[in-house]
């Protein structure tokens, strides 16, 4: 494969590929989510951004609505 290399291509602002509105949650804010890639990844990606960002999130799973609700508990 050929690969073009290019230069002062513009990093686009936020840097990150966030989506879900964790950078902007304050303690006990919470949204729900219903993940087309599976309730699983919503998890995950609570667990991850708040392992990096010191921030402790809870969920809370339903199967029959297939959704998963995200708090901001720290």
């Amino acid at each position: 494969m050929n690969y073009k290399i290019e230069k002062d291509v513009e990093i686009p602002a936020g840097g990150g590929r966030n989506i879900y509105p964790f950078p902007v949650m304050e303690v006990g804010d919470c949204f729900l989510a219903t993940d087309e890639r599976g309730y699983n990844g919503v998890v995950a990606a609570a667990h991850s951004y708040g392992s990096k960002h010191g921030m402790r999130f809870r969920t809370s799973t339903d199967h029959i609505s297939r959704t998963v609700r995200v708090w901001r508990s720290e």
